[in-house]
């Protein structure tokens, strides 16, 4: 059985609904949350569900402003040692510690572990199509 672990700045009901399917279909997900949810990262009023959910793992996560004043996850090497997954999903601003640690590059690595970044698709070119889309729609 594939293992995913996310890692996500929020556990909200339609995250919850995506992840039951991707359970439903055969994958253990492991979602990593922080502790403490900082309002800045997930907007106002965003619903969040705080309980354990069934058919999801949830693991919570020390957060922290690290040096290059973004939050990031203190213990994230760790959780990642202990879940043992195939695939991290990272979504902004932990994905930041990709760049800042290199330890954990160097931990994915060793690990085999495979990376994928998970985030909200507003303007996102489509593939291939970069700089004419960046053409058609300024973005400063």
């Amino acid at each position: 059985m594939m293992k995913v672990l996310v890692i996500n700045n929020a556990m909200t009901p339609y995250v919850k609904a995506v992840y039951d399917r991707v359970v439903d279909m055969g994958t253990s997900v492991t979602i990593v949350i922080p502790e403490s949810v900082d309002s800045k990262v997930v907007g106002a009023g965003v619903k969040q569900i705080d309980s354990t959910v069934d058919k999801i793992k949830i693991v919570k996560a020390l957060q922290k402003r690290l040096w290059y004043g973004k939050l990031g996850l203190l213990n994230l090497k760790d959780i990642i040692l202990s879940e043992s997954p195939d695939i991290v999903t990272l979504c902004w601003p932990y994905l930041l510690q990709l760049f800042f640690q290199p330890s954990l590059r160097k931990l994915l690595k060793q690990t085999d572990t495979k990376l994928m970044i998970a985030e909200i698709p507003f303007m996102v070119p489509p593939y291939g199509n970069i700089i004419s889309y960046y053409r058609k729609n300024i973005f400063l």
